[in-house]
C-alpha cells in the first residue's frame, strides 16, 4: 500500500511515519511543508499523478494561533484550502483521505463536553479556518475521515510537556492557569486509534481524545510528577494574562462515538500520558523503572 504523510516533521506525523515504516507491504512517502507547498493544487497534483498514493493522512497545520489573527499569515492556505486540494485529489485518484481538525471550533461556553453534533462557532481566525478546512471535506468529500484533536503532545518542542520542561529550566515558580480546561492527548495514543479506525473502514468526522479532562494547571502537575521538576507550580486565572487573541476557556471533547463505533474503551487522559512518558522515558530523561 502506497501511503502520503503530509506534514511528517511535525509530532503527530513522526509518530505515523514511525509506525508506517515499521509496517511490510507499505511503501510510505512523507512530505513537509518545506518539501511541498500543499496549497499549490498543481505541484500536489503531480505527486498524486506521479505516486499514486492509497492513503493520504495530513498532518500538517499552521497552529501558531496568534500570528493566525494576521491576514497574511498561511492560516487559510494551510489549515483550509490545503486540505481541500489533498482531500479532492484523494477523492479523484481513490485514495482514503484523514485529516485532522481542532477542539478551536467550538466557543468554549459550553459546561459539558462537545459532541460531534455540536455546532461550531469559533472565536478566533485559527479556529475559524479550521472549522472552514473540516466543513468543506465533510461537505465534497464524506468518505473521508475527519478526527478533531485537543492538547497534543509529543516529541518535540511545539507542545506543552516540553514547555514546562523548559520553563522549569529557567525559573522557580510558574503559574499555570486553572480555568483553562480540555483533553491532553497523545501522538501515540491518536495514531493508534485512527489506524484502528482505517481497519474498520470509518468515514465522517470524529472526536479523537482519550476520557476525563483537566486544567492546564492539573495537566502541569501531573508532568512536574512525572518528570522529577524542580519547581514551583501555582494555580493562575487566565485574566491574569495578557491575552493576545480570543480562546475557549472550555473544549472537552466527548470521543463516545468513536469509542462505541470501534468497539473499544479508552483510557483516561492521565493513563495515556502515564504510558507515554514511560515509553519515552530515554527521551524525557525518566530514571528507569
Amino acid at each position: 500500500m502506497k501511503v502520503f504523510v503530509i506534514g511528517a516533521a511535525g509530532q503527530l506525523g513522526k509518530e505515523f511515519v514511525k509506525i508506517f515504516s515499521a509496517k511490510e507491504n507499505v511503501e510510505l512517502f512523507k512530505f513537509d511543508i518545506v518539501d511541498v507547498d500543499i496549497s499549490d493544487f498543481e505541484k500536489v497534483s503531480e505527486l498524486f499523478q506521479k505516486l499514486e498514493p492509497e492513503l493520504v493522512i495530513n498532518c500538517a497545520a499552521y497552529n501558531d494561533t496568534v500570528k493566525a489573527e494576521h491576514h497574511f499569515s498561511p492560516n487559510y492556505p494551510v489549515n483550509s484550502f490545503a486540505p481541500y486540494n489533498l482531500a479532492l485529489l484523494s477523492n479523484k485518484f481513490g485514495a482514503k483521505f484523514v485529516h485532522f481538525g481542532s477542539d478551536y471550533v467550538f466557543d468554549g461556553s459550553k459546561s459539558s463536553p462537545y459532541t460531534e453534533d455540536d455546532i461550531c462557532n469559533p472565536v478566533n481566525e485559527y479556529g475559524k479556518a479550521k472549522s472552514l478546512g473540516e466543513q468543506i471535506i465533510l461537505d465534497k468529500f464524506p468518505n473521508s475521515l475527519v478526527f478533531r484533536l485537543s492538547w497534543v503532545y509529543g516529541l518535540g518542542q511545539q507542545n506543552f510537556i516540553y514547555k514546562l520542561f523548559e520553563w522549569s529550566r529557567k525559573q522557580r515558580v510558574l503559574k499555570i492557569v486553572d480555568d483553562e480546561i480540555s483533553v491532553p492527548s497523545s501522538v501515540k495514543f491518536i495514531a493508534e486509534r485512527v489506524l484502528e479506525a482505517l481497519d474498520n473502514d470509518l468515514k465522517g468526522l470524529y472526536h479523537l481524545t482519550p476520557k476525563g479532562a483537566c486544567s492546564r494547571y492539573e495537566w502541569a502537575l501531573m508532568i512536574k510528577k512525572h518528570l522529577a521538576l524542580n519547581v514551583g507550580i501555582h494555580p493562575a486565572k487566565i485574566i491574569d494574562f495578557e491575552q493576545k487573541i480570543k480562546r475557549p476557556h472550555f473544549s472537552v471533547m466527548s470521543s463516545e462515538k468513536l469509542s462505541e463505533d470501534l468497539g473499544i474503551q479508552f483510557k483516561s487522559w492521565d493513563e495515556e500520558l502515564d504510558d507515554y512518558l514511560h515509553q519515552e522515558r530515554e527521551y524525557f530523561k525518566l530514571p528507569p523503572t
